[in-house]
């Protein structure tokens, strides 16, 4: 919780409380937990970070609403109701809680796609 900041994630150029900036991919944060855990369920207003691994991968993306709360997470670092590794996904959030992991809408792709397979290509 704690987190500071707006869109890419952070008043003043920091990651939220208990974590700290790796580095910056297109502008939003990827953050790594000082403690090993994912990504905070809370933060600023419309923030949005991608995770570090404790092996040092970038493994998820999350958003989060008007309201600081996690909306959104993609992940592709593991296979999920069918989806392969390697194949993002999404999970929603609906009242503080992680929902059940679907395969992205076309929307979604097209809103994501640049994004998330730079990531994954290390770029």
């Amino acid at each position: 919780m704690g987190g500071r900041g707006s869109g890419s994630g952070g008043r003043g150029g920091r990651a939220p409380t208990g974590y700290r900036t790796v580095k910056k991919i297109g502008g939003i944060r990827a953050i790594k937990s000082n403690t090993g855990k994912g990504l905070p369920s809370k933060s600023s207003p419309s923030s949005k970070y991608y995770r570090v691994d404790s092996s040092g991968k970038v493994s998820q993306y999350r958003e989060y609403d008007k309201k600081g709360n996690a909306q959104k997470d993609i992940d592709w670092e593991h296979a999920h109701n069918g989806i392969p590794k390697g194949t993002p996904h999404t999970h929603d959030w609906e009242n503080g809680k992680r929902g059940d992991g679907r395969r992205l809408t076309p929307k979604e792709q097209k809103k994501y796609q640049k994004r998330i397979h730079k990531v994954m290509e290390g770029k």
